[in-house]
């Protein structure tokens, strides 16, 4: 029997602790990295525009979602076609479908508008409140 895993991950409160959990999750990857060919599973382009991927390692398959990392558009994708996935040798259960320093790269630039832009929408709430 096979064992089936996921990169999916149990959603932090704040958008700080999601950020955050995705930076490191993608260093470990880019510090013990490993790659191999996977195959789009699944496409959810009205919901989320993050096709699903599965790939083998060592004789188990792993799934991934969030391969819209891999670039190009949810609608184009084909079920079937292949992705080049990248994980953390050894734990092949944190994977990314698109080049890490890419998506290390996009989780940063979120990480400074939140930190940015989410203190300046709360206290112009926060102040609409107390007129």
């Amino acid at each position: 029997m096979r064992r089936v895993t996921s990169n999916r991950r149990t959603l932090q409160l704040s958008p700080y602790g999601l950020a955050y959990a995705n930076l490191q999750r993608i260093e470990r990857i880019r510090e013990n990295p490993a790659t191999t060919t996977g195959a789009f599973t699944r496409k959810e382009c009205a919901n989320r525009g993050a096709p699903s991927y599965a790939f083998v390692v060592d004789g188990e398959t792993h799934l991934g979602d969030g391969a819209s990392e891999a670039g190009g558009d949810c609608d184009d994708i084909r079920i079937g076609a292949p992705i080049v996935v990248h994980y953390e040798k050894g734990n092949p259960a944190n994977n990314t479908g698109g080049d890490p320093a890419e998506v290390l790269a996009r989780e940063i630039i979120f990480v400074i508008l939140t930190a940015v832009f989410l203190p300046v929408a709360a206290m112009k709430s926060f102040l609409i409140c107390l007129k």
